[in-house]
């Protein structure tokens, strides 16, 4: 046996559905959610970390120096290069698009073994003189 209903009107008088009533102290209350919380944050976080400390770490290997005389011409007699000029560096951009600044940057790596920090300076922690390109006197025309 079907049952057909010809109207909303009808298919809601066949169901009972029940009102309750609301406490009076909550009568006149908003129902408000509760905060977000950032559960992956800290995880994000020391994700980021991990990528910027690996993107400078591959800026300072030993396969990335062999080629790269644009770094290595902007080392300092110690080695030391500016993060300033590290940051502007298209790969690390896209971080500091994210509002990310300098010494975020630079406490993303100070627990590198390859990396150590002086300032606002990064170089090669042991072996950075041999990447020093030998500058002699300017040439004469």
């Amino acid at each position: 046996m079907w049952l057909v209903w010809q109207s909303a009107a009808d298919l809601q008088a066949s169901y009972p559905y029940y009102v309750t009533q609301v406490e009076q102290q909550f009568q006149n209350m908003h129902l408000i959610r509760p905060p977000m919380q950032p559960l992956a944050f800290q995880q994000d976080q020391i994700n980021l970390q991990r990528d910027i400390q690996l993107q400078i770490e591959h800026y300072f290997s030993t396969n990335n120096l062999c080629h790269d005389t644009y770094l290595r011409e902007r080392m300092d007699d110690q080695g030391w290069v500016p993060i300033d000029l590290i940051a502007s560096f298209p790969m690390l951009t896209r971080f500091t698009m994210l509002g990310i600044d300098t010494n975020y940057i630079l406490d993303s790596i100070r627990g590198s073994e390859l990396l150590e920090v002086q300032g606002n300076n990064v170089r090669r922690r042991n072996d950075w003189a041999a990447w020093l390109l030998h500058r002699g006197p300017p040439p004469s025309n």
